[in-house]
């Protein structure tokens, strides 16, 4: 066997079904077909949940899975009975537990043998695959050795065959030959000994993504596959919370420099992926931001540290008896702290209690580590930026890796996902401004650059709304919700008068948080449309008053104000804003349920003073719920129905329910309003109450911009700033909510030489920021700028401050 011959494909548990066992087929035949010297090995983990039922002990349901992928495969009932007589015999648990990975290599075999699609050779793992140690306890799961394949015994089990076939996963120990399983994401480290073994010209890890990404994707919608990076970093990166292989696989592989490929069973003819080399560092890319959540951190303090060698030992001793490990480590004179992922309780506890014997310790649960993964991390000029954006939360600790590849920052739970999502954005996806551009073409604004740059001829800053598309995203919400009996703008978002007309000319009603809306609406306005009131911390007068209005549902909030004022709500029919302790949204500041949050009674509160609203005839019609604004999971809204429906059950009389709004317009992550619809039509077919919701972003976000001309350009300590016209008067949201609104210079959008700015306004605050570390193109005085989705919580949050008027408004339609 010489260098260069070998390739290693591994492919993993989602990776084991009939469309899977094709891609492997079709890779195979790729490979064969470029050089008929080369050979490959396929290394196959257990299909997907067999081994988590396996480790349960649940063997008839692992069966189960494996038996029906047979029935898909059409194979005989041969098969079925080898796979009995496979599963009949094991010693232990381990034994147990690797049955797995030798039925789906069975299976695959028979497969491709019985269809005569590729003349391949099945081999035994255990018998080449070795562990230095072995085994002290039979009950023992996970052998802490290390591994190795041997390949003097690989040699004699191999012939003259192109491809061979084995499982991930399993070894046996050096001398006992016991078997042993290398650890979750043991396959990854088989294929990866393998390789190394065999000097392969490559390993491929197949799984069900295209590579590693520059943030989780299910959290951060605009995360991008990171292209290549080198063995450490990769390692890194996967230690650091990126699970698309395990960390220990890729040191064989750098050891021998073998490059890996992370490719996608699934997307079989993808170009993009990520690409594992001996990578020449820039050190100047940040590879990804990582989040690990569930972490608790120990605070460990006492004087009698200082000068005293062994508490060191003493404290990490203790953790390692007890078999909790730990993350992150860091020291003073006097305080160590650590983070461990550890979700046993009884395990955390004892170790507290040992701790808690000589040191004064602090257990803080439900953190979380967020991370940034980039070369010499220390020295990117975007940490200084990040520093600025962390210190707004409470942070617990602050950690430099060792190798200068991360800096990880240990926060609350509640906060990770927020932080995750801003860094992200000023650190990586304020590169992408090429990609950007391809989307703008899409933009009503970009087809009407001509006339906006003719009405900004007389203008220095202004508000534009475009009534048209105002117009169709209510139209949008009508055709893929029409399960939804109620829409209700929530006219907080903007009430711009041609706005409001406009939208009540849809036939929609509106949402009202003050008595104040509700007039404008009927006395100044004179419009008819039903309106849902939901104030809250009101003054006692405003329900009184709305009480009487007619067209109108009045939502109280509080429960305690109808207990102490019964005169007021007696014989009226009222609906009841309900906290289901499931906050969300883009910003903690908008995350409108919760401990933390104003809003809402909660469920014990409403069902507690349930007998008191029945003996005094006040009329329960509707439940309302609201979680908070900027939401994407379409699964928001049907665990709010949920929730609501259930509740419902325990009233008379309930005629509604209001799913509240806070749609996003994330439009790389749009939400999937057929499945919202979907599941609404379910329920609707086992009652009668009607549903509502109160979309208010969503409707006029993306129909209104924010324009502005630049008043200067500076340079300041290697920073270069943009100034415009306008600044937090007019916009508050970056200000309010660290948000991130896209920023154009529409004076010059095809130039494609960039430079990175961040852009200010003339406020006398340090908060006067609209957006930092932007890619734009040389910009210069009297260019003009154009800043995304302002048509919501943009002018009405607008303000006199400094005495500087904000941008007026301005209305089109295109």
């Amino acid at each position: 066997m010489t260098n260069n011959e070998w390739t290693v494909l591994k492919f993993g548990g989602s990776s084991i079904s009939k469309l899977g066992f094709n891609s492997i087929i079709r890779r195979i035949n790729q490979i064969l077909s470029i050089n008929e010297n080369n050979k490959i090995v396929i290394v196959l983990s257990a299909m997907k949940n067999t081994t988590n039922f396996l480790l349960k002990n649940n063997l008839k349901d692992a069966l189960e899975l494996n038996l029906k992928l047979v029935d898909d495969l059409e194979l005989n009932k041969n098969v079925i009975n080898k796979i009995s007589l496979l599963t009949n015999n094991y010693k232990n648990k381990r034994e147990l537990v690797s049955l797995g990975e030798i039925l789906s290599t069975n299976i695959f075999y028979e497969y491709i043998t019985k269809n005569n699609i590729i003349d391949a050779e099945l081999l035994d793992s255990k018998k080449f695959m070795k562990a230095l140690n072995e085994y002290d306890d039979d009950d023992e799961l996970y052998l802490s050795s290390e591994y190795y394949a041997d390949y003097n015994i690989f040699s004699k089990l191999t012939s003259n065959k192109k491809v061979y076939i084995c499982q991930g996963f399993i070894a046996s120990t050096l001398n006992k030959n016991d078997i042993c399983l290398i650890g979750r994401g043991g396959s990854d480290t088989s294929a990866s000994l393998i390789a190394n073994m065999l000097n392969s010209n490559s390993i491929e890890i197949w799984t069900d993504v295209n590579g590693m990404y520059t943030a989780d994707p299910n959290k951060i919608k605009n995360s991008r596959i990171i292209n290549d990076i080198g063995y450490n970093e990769a390692q890194e990166l996967a230690a650091m919370g990126a699970k698309v292989l395990h960390p220990y696989c890729i040191i064989p592989c750098k050891n021998k420099n073998i490059p890996m490929t992370i490719r996608n069973t699934y997307d079989f003819s993808s170009m993009i992926n990520t690409k594992i080399c001996n990578k020449i560092k820039t050190n100047k890319e940040i590879y990804a931001i990582t989040d690990q959540n569930n972490i608790t951190v120990f605070n460990i303090e006492s004087v009698n540290m200082w000068n005293n060698y062994g508490f060191v030992y003493d404290i990490f001793g203790k953790f390692s008896n007890l078999g909790i490990d730990v993350n992150i480590i860091t020291t003073s004179q006097f305080t160590i702290s650590t983070t461990t992922d550890c979700q046993n309780q009884k395990l955390l506890e004892k170790v507290y209690n040992l701790l808690s014997n000589n040191y004064k310790v602090k257990m803080i649960q439900d953190c979380s580590i967020v991370s940034i993964v980039g070369d010499s991390i220390k020295n990117q000029e975007g940490i200084y930026e990040a520093m600025n954006i962390i210190k707004k939360y409470d942070i617990h600790i602050i950690h430099h890796s060792a190798n200068d590849l991360t800096i990880s920052f240990v926060v609350n739970n509640i906060d990770s996902t927020d932080i995750l999502t801003k860094l992200h954005q000023h650190l990586i996806s304020s590169k992408s401004y090429q990609e950007d551009m391809v989307k703008v073409t899409k933009k009503w604004w970009y087809k009407n650059l001509n006339e906006i740059t003719e009405i900004m001829k007389l203008n220095d800053s202004l508000y534009l709304y475009n009534l048209e598309f105002v117009k169709n995203q209510i139209n949008l919400l009508k055709l893929e919700l029409p399960a939804i009996d109620q829409i209700f703008y929530s006219m907080k978002a903007n009430n711009n008068e041609n706005v409001i007309k406009k939208i009540a000319s849809q036939n929609i009603g509106f949402e009202c948080v003050s008595l104040n809306e509700v007039y404008f609406l009927r006395n100044t306005l004179k419009l008819e449309n039903n309106i849902i009131f939901t104030p809250n911390f009101c003054n006692l007068d405003e329900y009184k008053d709305a009480l009487n209005i007619k067209k109108i549902y009045v939502i109280v909030d509080n429960v305690d104000i109808i207990i102490n004022n019964i005169e007021v709500f007696e014989n009226k029919s009222i609906g009841l804003r309900i906290d289901l302790n499931t906050g969300d949204g883009h910003h903690k500041k908008v995350i409108t349920e919760g401990k933390l949050a104003k809003f809402g009674s909660t469920i014990d509160e409403v069902l507690n003073c349930i007998e008191i609203l029945n003996l005094n005839n006040i009329n329960v019609m509707g439940l309302h719920s609201h979680r908070g604004s900027g939401i994407q999971n379409y699964k928001s809204w049907v665990n709010t129905a949920n929730s609501l429906i259930e509740i419902s059950k325990k009233f008379n009389n309930i005629e509604w329910i209001d799913l509240g709004g806070g749609f996003g317009v994330d439009n790389d992550n749009p939400i999937d309003f057929i499945k919202l619809n979907d599941h609404i039509n379910k329920l609707k077919k086992t009652t009668r109450i009607k549903f509502f919701i109160e979309p208010g972003r969503f409707i006029v976000s993306e129909a209104g911009i924010l324009l502005s001309k630049v008043t200067q350009v500076k340079e300041k300590q290697d920073i270069k700033y943009i100034g415009l016209n306008t600044g937090m008067n007019s916009l508050m949201r970056p200000t309010l909510y660290d948000s991130f609104h896209k920023i154009h210079n529409i004076s010059k959008l095809e130039n494609e030489d960039l430079i990175k700015y961040n852009i200010v306004g003339p406020i006398c605050e340090s908060g006067d920021v609209l957006g930092k570390n932007r890619l734009l193109p040389v910009t210069n005085v009297n260019d003009i700028f154009l800043i995304e989705n302002s048509g919501a919580y943009g002018y009405v949050m607008s303000n006199n401050y400094n005495m500087r008027h904000p941008a007026k408004e301005m209305e089109v339609n295109y």
